[in-house]
């Protein structure tokens, strides 16, 4: 029983050291999402957007135009927890949850295997206002 107590404990460790691993791995690229957030502007994220990255929902070349509009309405974060990671075709696509004083904004990245954002999803729970 201590031994199938302690294989338990052992597997458990090394998914969360796994886990770790993978955060600090892209701690970069969501470092720069947060930064972009919180001066309103896509300077700090542009060093790692690959060329034709998309977002989910946005018709393919209007990205820059909708991150400008979008990013005012976007409320200021503190912090941001990765959710889970998984491994895809084009990359590792991250699901990240950002901190503010109210619900937590989920968001998705597909970064690719040289660290260039190819899905910047930051809209899914955004409730952008037209004017």
């Amino acid at each position: 029983m201590k031994t199938k107590i302690a294989l338990l404990s052992f597997f458990f460790s090394l998914s969360l050291y796994s886990f770790s691993q993978e955060k600090s791995k892209f701690s970069r690229q969501l470092d720069a999402v947060l930064e972009t957030f919180d001066q309103r502007s896509t300077d700090p994220l542009k060093p790692f957007l690959a060329t034709g990255y998309t977002i989910n929902g946005i018709p393919v070349g209007y990205e820059q135009a909708v991150l400008e509009q979008a990013l005012p309405q976007i409320p200021k974060f503190s912090a941001y927890t990765v959710t889970k990671t998984v491994k895809e075709k084009a990359g590792t696509r991250l699901y990240v949850s950002f901190k503010h004083t109210g619900e937590p904004f989920a968001c998705n990245f597909l970064i690719d295997p040289k660290g260039k954002i190819r899905e910047l999803n930051i809209l899914e729970d955004a409730v952008i206002q037209q004017q």
